[in-house]
């Protein structure tokens, strides 16, 4: 199983693109990629709720596969997150509440590396002439903090599992991107992930 999330809104973006992208992604990943289930969820953009949806869908679908994406203003083009820090920025979230703790996980590592294959990804999407690039980053938000629990839930599996965050524009009336470009890409995305779990690379 492959589980691919987006967010719902935040202050500053009352339409996030994710939340439309990501389930057109999961259907059109099915009819590609019979063998393999996908299954798509809208978390909110909320400090305690969106960690607490993930742990959910993590143990109702136990996914093999986990591909994030999120909005980010200075995006321009497909952004690859290479890590995840246990930091969090003091920014109020959907619901106007602040971070609990400066921390996301009071024990935990300072930073874990993403495990997909982002540069295979990144020159999947040059190849194909969409823009894209890696960045070391995440930011101190959502983000961020999604793709830092879904690692430490994967870290916890005794077989091999990916995790991955993708930030897009905002805007998908391009350019950078149009929807359907980031809709191409995300399904080149989808293509890698499929393409390490079944081959390892």
């Amino acid at each position: 199983m492959i589980l691919i999330t987006g967010f719902g809104p935040f202050p500053g973006i009352q339409d996030n693109a994710t939340s439309t992208l990501v389930p057109v992604l999961a259907e059109a990943a099915r009819a590609r990629h019979r063998t393999y289930g996908f299954v798509s969820a809208v978390l909110p953009t909320v400090w305690e709720d969106a960690p607490r949806l993930l742990e959910e869908l993590f143990e109702v679908h136990r996914p093999s596969a986990c591909l994030h994406f999120g909005v980010a203003r200075e995006c321009h083009g497909f952004r690859l997150e290479r890590r995840a820090a246990n930091a969090c920025r003091a920014t109020a979230d959907a619901a106007g509440c602040l971070p609990p703790a400066p921390q996301l996980v009071a024990d935990g590592p300072d930073y874990q590396d993403t495990t997909f294959p982002a540069d295979a990804i990144l020159e999947r999407l040059i190849a194909q002439g969409l823009p894209a690039s890696c960045s070391e980053d995440a930011g101190g938000y959502l983000c961020n903090a999604v793709l830092y629990h879904s690692l430490r839930a994967m870290a916890g599996r005794r077989r091999r599992c990916i995790s991955g965050f993708v930030h897009i524009p905002p805007d998908l009336t391009g350019p950078p991107l149009t929807h359907e470009e980031a809709l191409r890409g995300a399904g080149l995305i989808v293509d890698a992930l499929v393409d390490s779990l079944r081959f390892g690379s």
